[in-house]
């Protein structure tokens, strides 16, 4: 914006998709897989995802060991991660669980608020879960 003054520009930070067309927007920068559209993408860099949870969630229902654990778990996640089947990979072995959330909210802040109030295991990209896992405040689930 120094280098072009007379440029305006509207940012919209939002958890929804939106349609670019009918709403006008020129440049938007997506989390997950994209769906075929006429679009122009590109893949500008990878978002891994991880599994949290508090150490008070985590004391009162159980560690998960392996993925197939999570089943009886209360889970939480955004609306762009939802309900999906997973990969959990170990060595060389490879398991595939479908995930379905409990909780699933719109703002991916929130589900991690929720996590560290104690409502389940929080199901994100691990770059959004650092501050919360650095402070202690949550505590990554299946790290390997």
């Amino acid at each position: 914006m120094t280098r072009h003054p007379e440029l305006n520009v509207d940012i919209c930070i939002d958890d929804q998709r939106q349609d670019l067309v009918t709403e006008g927007i020129d440049l938007a920068l997506r989390v997950g897989t994209l769906s075929d559209s006429g679009t122009v993408a590109r893949r500008i860099g990878c978002w891994p995802l991880a599994l949290a949870a508090s150490p008070s969630y985590l004391q009162a229902m159980g560690t998960p060991q392996v993925p197939g654990d999570l089943l009886s778990h209360r889970l939480i996640s955004n609306t762009v991660s939802g309900t999906k089947l997973c990969s959990f990979r170990r060595g060389g072995h490879v398991e595939s669980i479908r995930l379905t959330s409990r909780l699933t909210i719109s703002i991916n802040e929130v589900c991690i608020a929720a996590a560290v109030a104690g409502s389940g295991i929080v199901y994100t990209g691990i770059l959004a879960l650092r501050r919360e896992l650095d402070d202690g405040s949550l505590v990554q689930v299946l790290p390997d």
